[in-house]
């Protein structure tokens, strides 16, 4: 799946999710506490998300996206920014030697928001950005 960084640890988040929306369903949380996206987030998502062909679980609607939130100490200031997941693979893989994506997802129609699974990449042998630069001292 990703060329020259493997995955060394992988959170769910399903089961949060799943209680979440149990609770929401039974009156013990609002939907304004369920479908609480920050305004930027919401912008983000409908700018740069990935659309996904899942209908959000609160409105129902088909404006569900996923946003890859992806942080390291490697990235510099570019940490902590939203990627396409095409650009994890191809590009920031093989660039740096470890990283987090956090895959979130947001409804652009509601505000719905949940973070779904967490991944840790490393190089398996590789060629992080901060080896390079090691080379070059």
């Amino acid at each position: 799946m990703y060329n020259s960084v493997k995955m060394i640890s992988t959170v769910d988040y399903t089961l949060k999710r799943k209680s979440t929306l149990r609770d929401l369903r039974a009156g013990r949380i609002s939907r304004w506490e369920a479908c609480d996206a920050h305004p930027e987030v919401t912008r983000i998502a409908r700018l740069s998300g990935e659309a996904t062909a899942v209908a959000c679980p609160i409105c129902g609607k088909l404006e569900v996206r996923h946003l890859h939130f992806v942080f390291g100490d490697e990235l510099g200031p570019l940490s902590g920014r939203v990627y396409p997941s095409q650009a994890i693979r191809d590009r920031l893989n093989s660039e740096y030697s470890s990283f987090i994506c956090y895959v979130v997802e947001v409804c652009t129609a509601c505000c719905w928001n949940h973070l779904l699974r967490s991944l840790h990449f490393e190089s398996n042998g590789g060629n992080g950005r901060a080896k390079k630069e090691a080379r070059r001292s």
